[in-house]
């Protein structure tokens, strides 16, 4: 039987509001607060970036290195550390009963994370338990993006076994039966920041980055 699309919020859903930020109707204040205290294990995986920067897509690829190419990505291993999905205990719960090496996202900022993940940018760059993955380089330069995730993941890919992920991650295949949230994934189009920000907007974000990111020696391409 196939899963019926999550509902996200929208005008008249409820959200949480948790230290002056609202979040979607899946994340509780309970797993807001207990958040901070989560504990991670080692070999634990943790995929960290702002909601639509390609989480998703960024999850199928390292789900299909760590757990086989023929490995399907579903809603039952959807594990978002914040999230309570519907029918299902909250996934910090779930995750406890879940055997090593975990795969787990999380958007929550630095100050909200576990205590194991909440290192300042520039300490992360010289932290061998980080990489920095730009959506621009994956998109750009898929098979290099791979083989990189893969070694840092100490998970060796045959040429055969590199193939079969860029067909089957690559952003124009098709989405996978059960792929969770597979109907809300974006254009996949460098530059799309264009049909959103106003030119003040892209100014002002262009002023606020080039303050927050001096002097980690991230760069990012823009079209």
């Amino acid at each position: 039987m196939a899963t019926p699309p999550y509902v996200f919020p929208g005008p008249d859903l409820p959200y949480t509001e948790w230290r002056g930020i609202q979040f979607l109707c899946l994340v509780t204040r309970d797993n807001l607060e207990s958040m901070q205290n989560f504990q991670l294990k080692d070999g634990d995986v943790v995929i960290i970036g702002f909601p639509k920067t390609g989480t998703h897509w960024m999850r199928q690829i390292v789900h299909k290195i760590m757990y086989g190419r023929g490995e399907r990505c579903n809603e039952h291993n959807d594990y978002v550390l914040e999230f309570t999905w519907p029918d299902r205990l909250p996934c910090q719960e779930e995750l406890s009963e879940v055997a090593s090496p975990r795969l787990m996202v999380t958007y929550l900022s630095r100050d909200l994370v576990s205590r194991g993940l909440a290192q300042p940018c520039k300490k992360m760059r010289d932290d061998p338990h980080f990489l920095f993955v730009k959506y621009e380089d994956l998109k750009k330069r898929m098979c290099s993006s791979v083989k990189r995730m893969a070694e840092f993941l100490d998970q060796p890919l045959s040429d055969a076994d590199v193939q079969s992920i860029l067909q089957s991650c690559s952003f124009d295949a098709p989405s996978e039966p059960g792929t969770p949230l597979s109907y809300i994934k974006r254009k996949g189009v460098v530059g799309d920041w264009k049909n959103i920000f106003t030119e003040p907007q892209s100014e002002a974000f262009d002023k606020h980055f080039r303050e927050t990111f001096e002097g980690t020696g991230l760069e990012f391409e823009y079209d």
